[in-house]
Order: C-alpha cells, then structure tokens, then sequence
C-alpha cells in the first residue's frame, strides 16, 4: 500500500491512542485519492466519528450527502464513489470495524447484493418528530406523541419523510402476488408470492402492515405485524412467505376497561416492501378479542396526548 495511503488511512482510525493524528494537507490529499484502490477509498469513508481525512476530502468536491449519523462521512464524488447512504447506527450499515472497507466495497461494485432495511423513519428533520416537543421542560418529560411513534405518527398525518420505514435497496427488483390471509382463533396467516423480476440474484422482505377498523380505540393509519424475507432468488424464480400473526398482536391496550381489546371488523393487511410502498392488500374479518389485566400504574398527572 502506498505509504501515503497508510498515512491518510491512520488520520480516519487511530482514536485515543498513545500517537498523535498524523498532519494532512489539502495540497497531498489528491495525491493520496490518486494512489488509493476502491477498498481503500471505502474504508475512509466508514472510518469512525474522527473521519478526519473523510472530511477534508470533501472539501472542494460537492458531497452528496444522502444522510448522517454517529460521525459517519458522506459518499464524496471526489473519491469517485457513488452517493449512497452510510450509517454507522442501528438504522443502518453496522459492519465489524476490522472489516469495513472490504464490506462496503462489495457492496457498492455489486459482488453482494444488499437487502437490509431501515428500522425507523428517517425524518427531513429532528424535529420532524413530534415527541421534539415534549422536551422543552427540564423538570418533566411529556410524551405527548401517545401512540404515534415513529412510522405511526408520519404515515397516519401524511407527513414527508426522507426515508419511510422498512426502506431499503437492491440491485434487483421483486414482484408481489397472490396474497392470501387465513384467520383462525388465535392467529391469522398471510401469505404472498414474491418474484425476482430482475437481472441478478438477490433477497427480498415482504412487511405487512394492518389498518383497523374504526372503533372505540384510537389507531394509527397501519401498523406493522410482521414481515419475512426470501431465501436468495435467481431472476425468473420466486417464493411463497408465510407470516403468522397472533390475534392478540392487532390489540389496543383499553384504557377505561383495564383490558387488551381487540375490535371485530374488517382488517386490511397491506403488504409492501416499506411503509411507504405498498404492493397489495388483502381484507379479513377479524372477531372481537378481550384481554383483561389488574389496573395498576394509573398516571398521576394528566395526559394530553396526540390524537388525529
């Protein structure tokens, strides 16, 4: 490896250690780009919360950066890497630190196809979330968003997000068909056949999402109940997931009746790769269901939460 190279790379790793950050300059950094290999460029770009190589190299070159978070570094085009989401957080890339470079560059030049998906929205701001409010006070927490958490709160208000949750991409493209849903006492099976449409190999989670009928019980607009991913589907073949919900999983919690209740009526179960991209329904009837509990842990202030 070129020995400036080593030197660049050290700047991005090397945190609390017994030697000082070696010195970078602007004039040697399109030295050290010129003399890097992709894994080596890739492995600048996940080098940890002190990046600081990653962020001069983005100096005079429009970083399009897609999102941030935990120190991660944006996908530069000065590097000649394509723009692309890093994350170092649980809603994204988590790779071993040993292995990062290689990992990231699989993927980019598509030697691996990727299928992880976001376990939370990413909002266009913090403050996007309307628990941001219940803050302001340094003596109490008011959690005022209630029960509209997360992808809860922007799908049921309608709201623009950057990336809805269960979002992901592939180098591939997936067909959704045939659903089906099957209700039985305790629980109530989806099913769904999915199809590589594309040119390359890869895997695909299917996510159902469940809108309830109007009740006495407040509800978001859907709520994830469960999802399953493919094995690894060659273009042209396809397969049928299975996903069994427990009844109980589609109840409320009943304030005024101390009980988990759930309400008879029509269900729709929307299935989608997101919970923004949804690529077919089925409906079901679903019975009533009671769960009854001791009241105990009532609040002692009163709430004032989010409703529609």
């Amino acid at each position: 490896m070129n020995k400036l190279v080593l030197t660049a790379i050290a700047a991005t790793t090397c945190v609390m250690t017994m030697y000082a950050q070696p010195k970078l300059t602007e004039k040697n950094i399109d030295e050290v780009i010129k003399a890097m290999t992709l894994e080596e460029k890739a492995r600048l770009l996940v080098g940890g919360s002190n990046n600081f190589f990653g962020d001069q190299a983005a100096v005079g070159g429009e970083a399009d950066l897609v999102a941030g978070a935990a120190g991660t570094s944006p996908a530069i085009p000065r590097l000649g890497i394509p723009a692309t989401v890093l994350t170092d957080g649980p809603a994204g890339v988590r790779i071993d630190p040993t292995r990062k470079g290689t990992s990231l560059t699989d993927i980019i030049t598509g030697r691996v196809n990727p299928s992880g998906r976001l376990t939370m929205t990413w909002p266009l701001a913090a403050t996007d979330h309307p628990s941001t409010d219940g803050y302001a006070n340094p003596q109490v927490a008011l959690h005022k968003e209630g029960i509209y958490v997360g992808y809860r709160y922007f799908d049921t208000f309608n709201k623009e997000v950057a990336y809805p949750f269960g979002y992901g991409l592939s180098y591939t493209t997936f067909e959704f068909s045939k659903p089906k849903v099957k209700v039985s006492d305790k629980n109530v099976t989806v099913q769904v056949t999915v199809k590589n449409t594309g040119k390359v190999s890869g895997k695909e989670v299917a996510q159902v999402y469940v809108t309830a009928p109007k009740g006495n019980i407040e509800k978001p607009a859907q709520e994830l109940k469960g999802f399953a991913k493919t094995r690894e589907l060659l273009p042209g073949e396809q397969q049928v997931l299975t996903m069994q919900i427990p009844v109980r999983m589609l109840a409320s919690f009943d304030e005024a009746g101390s009980q988990w209740l759930t309400d008879a009526g029509q269900y729709s179960f929307n299935i989608g790769v997101s919970s923004r991209d949804i690529r077919c329904t089925v409906n079901a009837k679903i019975s009533r269901y009671t769960e009854k509990v001791s009241k105990a842990l009532a609040p002692k202030e009163t709430l004032h939460e989010l409703k529609k």
